[in-house]
């Protein structure tokens, strides 16, 4: 048996914590890409490589402070979870284990191949001649099932699903929550018409309008802080409730508008919280779909393309688009394009810097989303200088207190151009931000 000491081509999880002194105890977990691989003779080394690196991605961005992984050799990997018991390590290697076998699918196109003549319709055999002995007694033909060709998959791989389902339940804390679920539990704390919303004109220098809504929505309660799942998930929910109340207001004065609503990353990524959410965008019309655009809220850092790729899979066809508010310094843009966002979008008060430092990197930004071939949004600008920037710069969307203030309620599809910000905001819409909700 080979020593657990570290060796030169161990990584700890994104160097956040160095390796434990006690790491000769570490119980190792591995994981063996050739047991998740279907692959012609020809193919398979090359076919190892990629999947090597597609793994060692999703290795890193899983892992935690303190628990490291090392490479044996090509397409094996030993993991280590010093924080953990054996039982509940094996179930985190059974979670990689399954998100990897998921992830590589997609370069596999031997497993593609058995996959499509798995699913292929059946074709009935024809029946079989009649028996030479009994030449005018037809012999009954036996019912034929068409041979199926299975992939021949790790024999352990059932057992890894049901351990990496079992694991996702134990680290979601419970089972899925339903909508109704998610209400009752709330309570009236929480329910969705304890929130104050607000709506902000966004507006859309390229056609010279304003055209859709940003929504934001604030608890009544001024001291309660929104720091848990439960209650972002609420919000969530509240937001896609009262953006449909919205639509059906604006749709009956005959001035439909967009409105976009902010979704917490947390709520998508909790396997608990997830189907409510989804729920909730079910349950509305296709009329209102037509008209909701969903913004995912992500965290700082950097998510790996097949997560990204996961989430918006949960949003495509249930909304109008999607897009994801991100910061300055979020280096992989392209994996946006390529999970099919439309836009990118940077929050201006995030950002206490001076507008000599603010403006050059908020053109940086724009240029890079551009060149992965992406839109992208201003939310709450401050300045008539930055508005002027940020249109210079090529943001499609703006939004903010130098655009307009936030109303009470949307007001429709209305023309909007440079004059109107000179003119101290004395514009179309001025007159209904009288008693306008003053939340960011």
């Amino acid at each position: 048996m080979s020593s657990n000491k570290p060796t030169k081509s161990e990584t700890v999880a994104a160097q956040k914590t160095p390796a434990p002194a006690s790491r000769v105890a570490d119980v190792m977990h591995t994981i063996k890409l050739q047991d998740m691989i279907v692959h012609k003779y020809s193919e398979g080394d090359a076919l190892i490589r990629k999947a090597h690196k597609v793994a060692y991605d999703l290795i890193l961005q899983d892992l935690r402070p303190g628990e490291y992984v090392r490479t044996k050799k090509l397409g094996v990997f030993q993991v280590f979870f010093p924080s953990l018991t054996p039982e509940a390590g094996q179930l985190r290697c059974a979670v990689m284990a399954d998100q990897i076998f998921r992830a590589i699918k997609a370069i596999n196109p031997t497993y593609q191949e058995i996959a499509a003549a798995d699913e292929a319709p059946q074709v009935p055999h024809p029946a079989p001649p009649q028996s030479r002995q009994a030449p005018n007694q037809a012999v009954r033909a036996k019912p034929r099932v068409s041979p199926r060709v299975a992939a021949p998959l790790d024999p352990h791989a059932e057992d890894m699903r049901r351990q990496a389902s079992e694991a996702v339940k134990l680290m979601a804390g419970g089972s899925h929550m339903k909508l109704e679920e998610l209400l009752a539990q709330a309570g009236q704390r929480f329910s969705p018409d304890q929130f104050d919303a607000a709506y902000h004109p966004m507006w859309m220098q390229a056609k010279g309008h304003v055209n859709a809504y940003r929504l934001t929505l604030r608890h009544r309660d001024a001291q309660l802080a929104l720091n848990g799942d439960l209650p972002n998930s609420m919000a969530d929910v509240a937001g896609i409730l009262r953006a449909k109340k919205a639509v059906e207001t604006l749709q009956g004065d005959g001035t439909p508008a967009i409105i976009v609503v902010p979704i917490q990353f947390a709520t998508l990524e909790t396997v608990r919280l997830r189907p409510a959410l989804i729920e909730a965008l079910a349950s509305c019309s296709d009329l209102f779909s037509k008209y909701l655009v969903c913004d995912l809220m992500m965290p700082p850092g950097e998510i790996s393309r097949f997560r990204l790729r996961e989430f918006a899979r949960y949003l495509l066809g249930r909304c109008r688009t999607f897009c994801a508010r991100v910061t300055l310094d979020t280096p992989d843009l392209e994996a946006f394009a390529e999970a099919g966002f439309h836009a990118v979008g940077i929050d201006w008060m995030a950002y206490p810097w001076p507008e000599r430092l603010l403006l050059p990197a908020l053109e940086a930004f724009a240029e890079r989303a551009s060149a992965c071939g992406l839109n992208t949004y201003l939310h709450r600008v401050q300045t008539r200088s930055g508005i002027i920037a940020a249109v210079g710069s090529g943001y499609s969307y703006i939004d903010g207190p130098a655009i307009h203030a936030p109303l009470r309620a949307p007001m429709g599809v209305r023309p909007y151009g440079f004059g109107h910000i000179y003119r101290n905001m004395l514009t179309p819409l001025a007159a209904a931000s009288e008693g306008a909700a003053a939340v960011k």
